[in-house]
């Protein structure tokens, strides 16, 4: 269910990782795919952003897609709780994938000006962190954003005709330390072994 707390998105101010605008666009893109897919939930056309295994897997497994958004609802409550988004927050499969295309559709919505205007300092030039070479955050680094956040994008295999099978390759998934390919295995925790 969408939260109607606003999260204090001025902590990400001194984030090396995103700006406060940065993170209210991918807030507001997360919890607006959750209301969008929630809304069609019944529709064959329900989440078809997924990867097509774990859309058909979806589709003969409703529970699946219900799973999913309840992940959602959980991830938009811990961060209107001041849980901050870093590459430790995803918890299982199923975030990952959700943090993601929440990601890519806030870049699409801030590159086809859908978004409202925001009432956050912008942050338009780089600056430098604690005193390093190294730079903090600009507002829209999209990729910077998918790389801070995401440690490995796994999923993304699920969706390669080179990789098609993989969700079932106990062997591959070994070597390359992605055991929670498979839907079934998307909500269990990164610190368990679903195998």
């Amino acid at each position: 269910m969408p939260n109607f707390i606003e999260p204090d998105f001025l902590v990400y101010a001194d984030s090396h990782i995103i700006t406060p605008r940065t993170a209210e666009s991918i807030f507001s893109s997360l919890e607006i795919l959750l209301e969008d897919q929630r809304d069609g939930l019944d529709d064959e056309d329900a989440f078809i952003w997924l990867p097509r295994i774990a859309h058909r897997y979806g589709i003969k497994n409703k529970n699946f897609f219900k799973k999913l958004l309840a992940e959602g609802d959980r991830m938009t409550s811990r961060i209107t709780s001041g849980e901050e988004l870093t590459s430790e927050f995803t918890e299982n499969m199923a975030q990952q994938v959700l943090l993601h295309f929440a990601v890519v559709e806030a870049q699409s919505m801030a590159e086809d000006f859908d978004m409202p205007e925001s009432k956050l300092p912008a942050y338009t030039e780089p600056r430098p962190f604690d005193g390093e070479e190294d730079c903090m955050p600009i507002d829209y680094e999209w990729d910077s954003a998918l790389e801070m956040l995401l440690d490995d994008l796994d999923h993304t295999l699920l969706g390669m005709p080179a990789f098609d099978g993989i969700e079932n390759d106990k062997e591959l998934k070994t070597f390359l330390g992605a055991p929670h390919l498979h839907p079934k295995n998307w909500f269990t925790k990164w610190s368990a072994n679903p195998n």
